[in-house]
C-alpha cells in the first residue's frame, strides 16, 4: 500500500482524531494555566467542536460529490448490464 491509500483509509476518522488531539491540547492548556483560563478553554472547546463538525460535513460532501461525478461520467450501458 502506498501512503495515499493509507491516508484515504483514515479520512473517515479525521473528525474524531481532531477532537481527540484537540481535547488533549485543551486539557494540557487548562492544567498549566489553571482556573484563570476557564473562559478561554470553554470558547476553544466550542471552536474545536465546530471545527470537527465542519470537517465531518466537508468529508460527507466530498464523498457524495465524488460518487455522483463517477456515476454521471460512467457509461450507462455498463450500469444497465447488471439490472
Amino acid at each position: 500500500m502506498n501512503e495515499a491509500s493509507e491516508f484515504r483509509d483514515l479520512l473517515p476518522a479525521l473528525p474524531e482524531i481532531v477532537l481527540a488531539v484537540g481535547a488533549m491540547v485543551l486539557l494540557m492548556l487548562g492544567a498549566f494555566r489553571g482556573e484563570r483560563s476557564a473562559g478561554a478553554m470553554n470558547r476553544l472547546a466550542i471552536l474545536l467542536l465546530i471545527g470537527a463538525g465542519a470537517i465531518a460535513l466537508l468529508i460527507a460532501w466530498a464523498t457524495v460529490f465524488v460518487h455522483a461525478s463517477r456515476v454521471a461520467n460512467a457509461n450507462p450501458i455498463h450500469a444497465l448490464r447488471y439490472e
